[in-house]
């Protein structure tokens, strides 16, 4: 079986509780038992005010006064952004070769394109740098025992803001410099996670 979840819940306890009962329900045929719903009980707790009236009172001031503030006239502008890079196997071939002859990776070459790209849309409200994941377990399995439970997330930014009059695989390499350096720094990092 493969299991795999959101972040939100990979805190190092939630998926081990996940996993935990779907394997035992797969072994066992007694009905799964439900957790009894969170109470305000269990987020506040015994918290009790000193004066339970005068409380009460101030929130309801408090609500009064909030009502006050007029809505906004237009939705907030979301500042999310997707898109999905396909390539042909020809255009594949030709941008590995021209990466090689450059000496810079696939990866900071796309950097570059979606730096170009974001600037193109945003113009002056272009992000300040653009988050990377990177997956370190590459060459480190040996360092890793049976009974370790590996932590791989790690990151790195890009800065954008490039100048534009850059030429592109100049920027590329310029890139590639600093990913190289940011990735060694995790990779080094890493024993000190296990």
């Amino acid at each position: 079986l493969l299991f795999t979840t959101s972040h939100r819940i990979c805190d190092g306890k939630s998926i081990f509780i996940l996993v935990k009962e779907i394997l035992d329900s797969l072994y066992n045929d007694r009905e799964p038992i439900p957790y009894a719903p969170i109470s305000v009980q269990d987020i506040i707790g015994g918290f009790r005010p000193a004066h339970p009236g005068k409380f009460k009172l101030l929130l309801g001031m408090l609500n009064s006064l909030l009502r006050l503030i007029p809505n906004a006239r237009r939705e907030p502008e979301k500042m999310e952004y997707s898109s999905e890079w396909k390539a042909n196997a020809i255009l594949l071939d030709a941008l590995k070769t021209r990466c090689k002859l450059e000496r810079v990776s696939v990866h900071a070459a796309l950097v570059v394109a979606l730096e170009r790209a974001l600037f193109a849309v945003l113009g002056k409200r272009l992000p300040k740098h653009i988050d990377n994941q990177i997956d370190p377990r590459r060459g480190n399995f040996p360092r890793l025992k049976n009974d370790m439970l590996f932590f791989g997330g790690g990151s790195f930014k890009v800065r954008t803001g490039h100048a534009a009059d850059m030429e592109f695989w100049a920027t590329a390499r310029a890139i590639y410099k600093d990913m190289k350096g940011q990735i060694d720094q995790e990779l080094l990092n890493i024993p000190r996670r296990l």
